[in-house]
């Protein structure tokens, strides 16, 4: 039994869903994510973005939420995981670079990578 104020963890034999539950939630963004762009991209915009860059950065993030959601997740390593954030902060940042003036909205990406990696990869 855990001390009040105490934190109780378990080794990961004990909770194989979290594997689980940090691959899924983490391939459902890579989907979501794409969608959201995609819906940009068929709205007006400025004639500073770059379509075609935007959309290779869609298609990258997509790609990996196929692979995520392909895999078996206890065959995925915890460093992959993390390292998937990493992609995901470098296809967020391409999106904004391609988004030109009006890239600004793809920042808001951050704001599903960083709660992610927060939430799944603290101690």
């Amino acid at each position: 039994m855990a001390l009040p104020g105490r934190v109780q963890s378990y080794p990961r034999s004990v909770t194989p869903n979290v594997q689980e539950a940090r691959v899924r939630w983490l391939a459902g963004t890579f989907f979501l994510a794409p969608v959201v762009v995609v819906a940009w991209l068929l709205l007006p915009h400025g004639d500073v973005a770059s379509a075609g860059g935007v959309a290779a950065m869609a298609g990258a993030a997509l790609s990996l939420g196929v692979v995520l959601h392909l895999l078996p997740s206890e065959r995925i390593p915890d460093f992959a995981l993390k390292s998937s954030i990493f992609v995901a902060t470098t296809v967020i940042s391409g999106g904004v670079l391609f988004g030109g003036d009006s890239g600004s909205t793809f920042a808001l990406f951050y704001f599903w990578s960083v709660p992610y990696a927060f939430a799944y990869f603290t101690p």
